[in-house]
């Protein structure tokens, strides 16, 4: 069984919490807190994403004792911040001994030779992910996606898709069950997939993500909304 800092991946669905803001962290109250499994700090949603500010983040949220998550999302993938490979790169580098485990996209060939061995030496878990906004790639498609991140070196892969039709979702859960044992997160984003955001932990996927203050993605629910809804269908 993965874990992810002080977290079992796999006994029962995880809670990621979206850190976006320093203040994210600073107003959790002890019922939302003792919900939250794992916090995945989103460096390029801050305003200031200096090294020393994230930094101070990343230890606050390790004082919870949760796990830590970090994540530089390439402008590609839905970034909110213009930065280059080499930029993303330093800051993975830099925070990685504050952290637990890194998502880095499968695509982003350039960090995966320094974060793989980065991670192995420091014992750091490393999920990669992909992410399509405009649609949910065939069944090959991901499949393909799913080897190339094993091939990488990933331990965990993470995909999120858009569904424009309940086929799209199908398609996405059906993926999840196929693969329940081969440790993936997997959600379909915008309306139609709403309901994979629970529906997803219950048919094998790892975890599924929750908001604190601003959503990361389309369709995202909040951690309050996510957790009530998992303790019905999830076994939460």
């Amino acid at each position: 069984m993965l874990k992810l800092g002080p977290v079992e991946l796999g006994s029962k669905p995880a809670v990621i919490a979206v850190v976006a803001d320093a203040k994210d962290v600073s107003s959790l109250s002890a019922n939302m807190l003792d919900s939250i499994d794992i916090f995945e700090v989103r460096a390029d949603m801050f305003k200031d994403c200096s090294v020393s500010s994230l930094r101070h983040v990343v230890e606050k949220c390790r004082a919870l004792g949760k796990g830590v998550l970090l994540t530089v999302r390439s402008r590609d993938e839905g970034g909110r911040r213009e930065m280059t490979d080499t930029e993303r790169l330093e800051l993975y580098l830099f925070l990685l001994d504050n952290c637990d485990g890194v998502d880095i996209e499968v695509a982003s060939a350039s960090l995966w030779p320094h974060m793989k061995k980065a991670c192995k030496r420091g014992g750091k878990l490393l999920i990669g992910s992909f992410h399509d906004f405009d649609g949910t790639p065939a069944d090959a498609a991901l499949e393909a996606m799913f080897k190339k991140c094993r091939k990488q070196g990933g331990d965990i892969f993470k995909t999120a898709c858009m569904a424009h039709t309940q086929e799209d979702l199908g398609r996405l859960l059906c993926f999840t069950l196929a693969h329940k044992n081969d440790n993936v997160i997997t959600l379909s984003m915008g309306t139609v997939g709403l309901i994979s955001r629970v529906a997803a932990p219950a048919l094998g996927s790892l975890a599924t993500y929750g908001y604190l203050s601003q959503s990361a993605a389309p369709g995202q629910l909040s951690c309050a909304e996510l957790v009530k809804y998992l303790k019905v269908f999830a076994a939460r």
